[in-house]
C-alpha cells in the first residue's frame, strides 16, 4: 500500500510509522495533507504493518494544524512489555514451522496457513480480535486478526502477502471482512483463513 501513495503521503507515512512505533499517539505532521490524503496514509499504515498491534485504525485529524491523533488500544498501556511478549511468540512460531530446505513459497504458504488455523479460534466478540497480538498470543481473533497474523508470518517467511478488506455475502447478511492476497510465483491468490477455519462449523 505504501507504494501506491503520492510522494508527500509517503513522507507522512514514514513520520507516522516512526512515531507510532515509539508509542507516540499525538503527532504534528511535517507535511500538509487534506482529509483524503491522511485517510490514504492511515489505511496504508495499518494494512502494511500487522506488527503494529496497538493501533485500532481510528484517528482524529485537524488539517489546518496538521495535528494527528492515532487511536491506540489498551495494549499500548504496557507497550514495551507487550511488544516483547508478541515478538517472542512470533519467533517461537517461526521456529516451529520447520520449512524444508529451499522450500518453495507455496510450501511456506501452506505451512503458515495451517499453523495459524491450528493456534487461533474465531471470536467475533473479542474487542482486540482484529489484531495480530490477539490471534498469535491469545489464540482468538476475528477476520482482521487472522489476516494480520497470516500476513506477518508470511512477511517473516519472505513471501509477499497483503491485507485485503471488503465485504462477504452470506444470504441476506452482508458484513465487512478481511482476508489476504499472497503472491506465489507469478500469480496472486486470495487466501481466507477465517472462512477456512470456520466453514465446516458454519456451513457443514
Amino acid at each position: 500500500y505504501y507504494r501506491q501513495l503520492a510522494q508527500i503521503e509517503k513522507d507522512a507515512y514514514r513520520q507516522i510509522l516512526y512515531c507510532v512505533d515509539n508509542g507516540e499517539s499525538l503527532i504534528t505532521l511535517n507535511y500538509g495533507l487534506d482529509n483524503k490524503g491522511i485517510d490514504n496514509v492511515m489505511k496504508a499504515l495499518e494494512y502494511d504493518n500487522p506488527q503494529l498491534f496497538w493501533i485500532t485504525g481510528g484517528y482524529t485529524f485537524t488539517p489546518g494544524l496538521n495535528e494527528l491523533e492515532v487511536e491506540f488500544n489498551v495494549l499500548a498501556e504496557k507497550l514495551d512489555e507487550n511488544k516483547a511478549t508478541f515478538n517472542s511468540k512470533v519467533d517461537e512460531l517461526m521456529g516451529s514451522l520447520y520449512f524444508p530446505y529451499k522450500a518453495k513459497d507455496y510450501i511456506k504458504e501452506k505451512l503458515v496457513h495451517d499453523k495459524v488455523i491450528e493456534i487461533v479460534k474465531y471470536d467475533g466478540e473479542n474487542e482486540l480480535g482484529y489484531s495480530a497480538f490477539s490471534a498469535l498470543v491469545d489464540g482468538k481473533a476475528s477476520c482482521g486478526g487472522y489476516a494480520k497474523a497470516f500476513q506477518l508470518l508470511m512477511q517473516k517467511s519472505n513471501v509477499p502477502c497483503y491485507y485485503s478488506v471488503g465485504r462477504v455475502y452470506q444470504g441476506d447478511n452482508i458484513s465487512d471482512h478481511a482476508w489476504n492476497v499472497v503472491r506465489l510465483g507469478e500469480g496472486h491468490y486470495n487466501v481466507d483463513l477465517t472462512l477456512n477455519d470456520t466453514a465446516l462449523e458454519k456451513f457443514g
